[in-house]
């Protein structure tokens, strides 16, 4: 939006689609909202396919190292670390 005039931009995986410009007075993005507000999620582009994955689907989409080094993070995150070894771990590999 500049001063009174707006465009709409939608993002996908191919890039990004937007309107034409559009002047506030003429009420379309009021009316686009208005429109939008009372769409059901699914309508709104809500994947209900998708889900957290369990364990089991997390131990196949990460390699075990990585896994090791979530958990790391995880422990710092909550404290159950010494400082010393979570700034290591926060270091790239040239620095520790």
């Amino acid at each position: 939006m500049i001063e009174d005039t707006f465009r709409l931009l939608r993002w996908d995986r191919s890039g990004v689609i937007y309107t034409a410009p559009s002047n506030l007075a003429d009420g379309y993005l009021f009316e686009f909202l208005w429109r939008f507000n009372h769409l059901s999620q699914i309508d709104r582009g809500y994947d209900t396919t998708a889900s957290p994955p369990d364990d089991d689907e997390a131990e196949l989409a990460l390699p075990e190292s990585e896994i090791a080094d979530l958990l790391k993070v995880r422990e710092c995150a909550e404290g159950t670390s010494s400082h010393d070894s979570c700034l290591e771990r926060s270091l790239p590999r040239r620095w520790a």
